[in-house]
């Protein structure tokens, strides 16, 4: 995940630069950032992004891309991203087992008249 925020925060950097250069206030351009966005849809932004470049950088003759999608640190990124939030998954599923495992176990104990607390 450190590697997305060191991203996210050059991403930023180069946003405050941008916006110096067009005479923005730089406080508009956090404004216009959502801190609230599902991983899907970081995920999609990402990969609208890789696309983008891709598109960008095509040869004037053939038309073919010099820098495919799959080779861009906002696809990287957002591959990264799909895989710790598939960890967090795992992670939320095994805890939510446990704890019902748990109150189980605690049930079938209240069942024979033991008591846990």
């Amino acid at each position: 995940m450190s590697e997305i925020r060191e991203w996210f925060e050059a991403w930023m950097r180069e946003r405050e630069r941008d916006a110096k250069q067009s005479n923005a206030y730089v406080s508009d351009v956090y404004q216009n950032i959502d801190p609230f966005l599902f991983p899907s849809e970081i995920e999609k932004k990402l990969r609208e992004q890789a696309v983008e470049c891709e598109n960008s950088n095509r040869d004037p003759r053939s038309g073919v891309s010099t820098l495919p999608k799959e080779q861009t640190l906002e696809w990287a990124a957002a591959d990264l991203l799909l895989e710790r939030k598939a960890e967090i998954d795992r992670y939320e599923t095994m805890r939510e087992t446990f704890i019902n495992a748990w109150l189980d176990m605690r049930e079938s104990l209240q069942v024979i008249g033991i008591d846990d607390d």
